[in-house]
């Protein structure tokens, strides 16, 4: 008999066979048999849906890695299959206790990106490191380098305005309000005479520059002149008195003897500061506004003294 042509052929009650040949429409009404499987102990059914497709499921819990968990396998035309993941959560969600590493393209390969912890405390506070770019020709270069600084404008030639009074100046900073203060304050004036000739110690030093140009230097005038006429004497006499406001001084010896003028008192024909013979005319130098004293050899004429004030 040839291998094709079966031994048994199965009919059900109604007279119609229960095998059908490969490749060929299946007659209506044509009867079929349950089939089954073993779980490894029992016999089971094999369980189709209410369209008649079989159901299949993998032996392991969904969401742990095991042996019989079923795999899906996309195609290209297929429909997207939907994935959840535990790190991704609702908007305004709880946080998910997960997370996802991201990555990106270094032009070549993949590359992870790197979390800095910015709490300098003992805390932490995990944030994304990032550098800024700057456009530039032919790519982008990192910006807040000396060679590329961050500019407040495109140029970062363009005077930027500054307002003194939104800065945080620091503690005793100089303002027009401190200023006018510190004239005031006891240290400043201490430091700082008030107006007014002062002795060498007690003056302010200035310091010229080493190239400073000539200072005009103005002399005050006399404006007046006071004619007096001193007696001549043996003994010493005052030719002119302390004068502050003496600018200068003459004396002409109008005697036919010798007169000694001292700058100071007392004058004698050994203390003296210059010598006046007959018919001698003498001007007071270097502004010297103390008194003078005189003495003749002999009385005999006068002194013809102008003062100049």
């Amino acid at each position: 008999m040839a291998l094709d042509s079966p031994v048994v052929i199965l009919y059900d009650s109604s007279g119609n066979a229960f095998a059908v040949q490969n490749g060929v429409a299946i007659p209506a009404s044509t009867p079929g048999l349950l089939s089954m499987g073993s779980d490894g102990t029992n016999s089971r059914y094999l369980t189709v849906d209410s369209s008649g497709r079989t159901v299949a499921v993998g032996a392991g819990v969904a969401g742990t890695p095991a042996g019989g968990v079923l795999t899906v396998q996309g195609i290209a035309s297929g429909t997207a299959v939907t994935v959840s993941l535990a790190a991704v959560g609702a908007t305004a969600a709880t946080t998910p206790t997960s997370a996802i590493l991201i990555g990106g393209s270094d032009g070549t390969n993949l590359q992870s990106g790197r979390m800095f912890d910015l709490d300098t405390g003992a805390g932490t506070e995990y944030a994304l490191g990032v550098t800024m770019r700057l456009s530039g020709a032919g790519g982008s270069v990192e910006g807040g380098t000396a060679a590329n600084p961050i500019r407040t404008d495109p140029t970062g030639t363009t005077t930027q305005p500054i307002s003194a009074t939104s800065l945080p100046l620091p503690t005793g900073a100089a303002t027009e309000a401190t200023l006018g203060g510190v004239l005031t304050t006891v240290a400043f004036q201490a430091r700082i005479n008030t107006l007014g000739q002062k002795t060498m110690a007690n003056s302010t030093p200035v310091v010229l520059a080493s190239d400073q140009a000539s200072i005009p230097v103005t002399i005050d005038s006399a404006a007046t002149a006071t004619r007096t006429d001193v007696t001549s004497s043996a003994s010493s006499v005052t030719i002119l008195a302390l004068n502050a406001s003496r600018k200068g001084a003459t004396v002409y010896n109008d005697s036919t003897k010798f007169l000694y003028l001292k700058f100071g008192t007392t004058a004698s024909a050994t203390d003296f500061t210059v010598l006046l013979r007959s018919g001698d005319y003498y001007e007071v130098p270097f502004r010297y506004t103390g008194k003078i004293d005189g003495i003749w050899a002999s009385a005999n004429g006068a002194a013809r003294v102008t003062e100049l004030t």
